[in-house]
């Protein structure tokens, strides 16, 4: 009975993590898209100052597309 218990509530937990995961990529999609398409430049960088992202509007700035 115990067992039984405790795999439905593993269960409901995994199922709780599961819709958290779906809604963070959702979240994390929309605003790589809102970042993509929005006409400003927009750039990320590390500590060092290092590009980690920039989208196509700020690569264009640069004269070069994001990636290279």
């Amino acid at each position: 009975m115990e067992n039984a218990r405790l795999y439905a509530e593993a269960r409901g937990h995994a199922q709780v993590l599961e819709r958290q995961a779906l809604e963070l990529q959702a979240q994390r999609d929309f605003a790589q898209q809102v970042m993509n398409t929005m006409g400003q430049g927009l750039a990320v960088t590390d500590a060092e100052g290092r590009f980690e992202f920039v989208n196509p509007a700020f690569a264009q700035l640069l004269g070069s597309s994001p990636g290279t």
